[in-house]
């Protein structure tokens, strides 16, 4: 199998994990993807993935196989704008895990995405840190981080917001 087969898979299947919870990747939950239509929840994260440099009209065609069925460019518009900016990064780190040699340094970054949140800047910690070390740099208005491998092993890392969302919880994320 080529790489490019074993990349697509390994995102087909991160799709179809992603699409058991898509409320969670949607801007509206009770709404967004609920009815049975051209454009699905998985289908438009993949098409939006697989987009090359052509018409989005003719790029549509060749993914549908020139069929008459074919959802218009405005459709497909309508479908994108329903998926939130952060399952796109989710994918994207699901479909590419990190993996540290010992000794090796790597820049790590999160965005605080909620829009209630009262101050999106964050703090990132390791659950072991004797394993993964996360260095952080004050950068003036926000903070850079890097990640160091210590030794082999596995660390999570917790990733919680400095502020709370209107609701006063804090926003926090494990990867």
């Amino acid at each position: 199998m080529n790489i490019f087969k074993s990349i697509k898979k390994q995102l087909k299947f991160c799709i179809k994990a992603m699409d058991t919870s898509s409320s969670l990747f949607v801007v509206n939950p009770e709404k967004d993807f609920t009815r049975k239509r051209k454009h699905l929840f998985g289908d438009t994260l993949m098409n939006v993935i697989l987009l090359e440099s052509g018409s989005l009209k003719d790029e549509l065609l060749k993914r549908f196989g020139y069929s008459l069925d074919t959802p218009s460019a405005s459709s497909f518009i309508q479908a994108r704008d329903k998926i939130r900016p952060d399952a796109f990064h989710t994918l994207l780190d699901a479909a590419n895990p990190t993996t540290l040699n010992v000794g090796d340094l790597k820049g790590f970054g999160a965005t605080i995405v909620t829009e209630d949140a009262t101050n999106k800047l964050i703090k990132i910690e390791s659950s072991d840190p004797e394993v993964l070390e996360v260095i952080r740099t004050n950068a003036g208005d926000h903070y850079t981080y890097t990640l160091h491998a210590l030794k082999q092993g596995t660390a999570t890392l917790m990733i919680t917001s400095n502020g709370n969302t209107a609701q006063g919880q804090p926003v926090t994320k494990q990867v």
